[in-house]
């Protein structure tokens, strides 16, 4: 069998992104932000070919997921010198610098790296979860009892396999001002709370896991949440000065509420629960996941007037210069996780 494929620039037709559809312009031809690969064994998609043509828009959107779902970061800079009449592109290394964080393992959950792990948990600690059957969906809890607590949505059959969104009590409930609720896939998926924490007015989105038991509740009753901040990426600086050597122009407490507004102009932006922030650390305590059997610290970090706090993986802080101490200036994107603790 002889196979022939039509080249990018072969099409009759105006080449169209696969994400958005707009009709692609010189830069993203020239850009070449596309991705052509067959799929081989090992895979669902076996013997399926994937075809992407994207704009830069949509690109850097999976960049983006790709980077903020993965245990280490794949983004490797270039820096691009003149040597002996040749460009030459060395690598420079930062992975000092952003260091990823994985849900599970911030919770002491180690060795949950697949759908494959999280079923064969959930099976093998069903004394520990709590289903509700509500409108025909189920959900379910997996607590330890000691502030853990994992969220499955999904159908009757298969509650594990649509969703899991992980949970850790913190210390000190947060007073807010509710603004409403935001649901980005509408019916389906993630539900955030959007609040106001602090003096400023800014706006924060709260992934709020037990959403289903507040559908009827109106977003402006809520008075109290509890808040637990998991990273994405995370520096610690032992002073301002470093700090600011690698963000100058940031103030040491500051937040950008980087899932309510996209950094750039775009109808396509779709809201979630992250917030780039820097603060002070005012307390650290070491805790560990008697269910996964994994270590884990428990910080508070304050950030104009409010106390954050943030579960961290202890393996992650052998990686730091600057380690988890009082004093200490924490820079990071983080994901807000809570739950309702009172209303009006």
């Amino acid at each position: 069998m002889i196979y022939k494929e039509k080249n990018f620039n072969d099409r009759t037709k105006p080449p169209r992104c696969t994400m958005c559809n707009k009709i692609l312009n010189e830069f993203d031809i020239n850009g070449d932000f596309s991705y052509h690969k067959w799929i081989g064994y090992g895979s669902r998609y076996d013997e399926n070919r994937l075809d992407l043509e994207l704009c830069g828009e949509c690109f850097d959107k999976v960049v983006s997921f790709i980077v903020n779902n993965s245990a280490s970061n794949p983004l490797k800079e270039y820096d691009e010198r003149q040597e002996n009449g040749y460009f030459v592109r060395y690598l420079v290394n930062k992975e000092e610098e952003q260091i990823m964080g994985n849900d599970f393992d911030s919770i002491g959950l180690k060795h949950i790296n697949s759908t494959e792990d999280m079923v064969n948990f959930y099976n093998n600690h069903l004394g520990c979860v709590n289903e509700t059957i509500v409108g025909g969906e189920k959900y379910s809890i997996l607590s330890n009892g000691e502030g853990m607590e994992l969220f499955f949505y999904g159908d009757s059959e298969k509650v594990w396999l649509n969703y899991c969104e992980p949970y850790y009590k913190p210390e000190q409930t947060v007073s807010v001002i509710s603004k409403k609720w935001v649901r980005p896939d509408g019916n389906n998926g993630q539900n955030y709370l959007q609040v106001q924490l602090t003096e400023y007015d800014i706006p924060l989105n709260v992934c709020v896991p037990d959403f289903y038991k507040l559908k009827d509740i109106k977003a402006k009753s809520v008075k109290k949440m509890d808040v637990i901040c998991f990273i994405n990426y995370i520096n610690v600086y032992q002073s301002e000065e470093d700090f600011q050597n690698d963000y100058s122009g940031f103030a040491r407490e500051s937040i950008i509420p980087c899932g309510v507004f996209p950094a750039n102009p775009n109808k396509n932006f779709k809201q979630d629960n992250t917030m780039i922030m820097n603060g002070k650390i005012v307390w650290v305590k070491e805790k560990e996941n008697i269910l996964g059997g994994g270590k884990f610290f428990h910080v508070g970090v304050e950030c104009l007037g409010v106390v954050f706090e943030i579960v961290i993986e202890e393996d992650f802080t052998q990686d730091y210069n600057t380690p988890l101490e009082i004093g200490n200036i924490v820079h990071g994107l983080f994901k807000l996780v809570g739950k309702v603790v009172t209303q009006i």
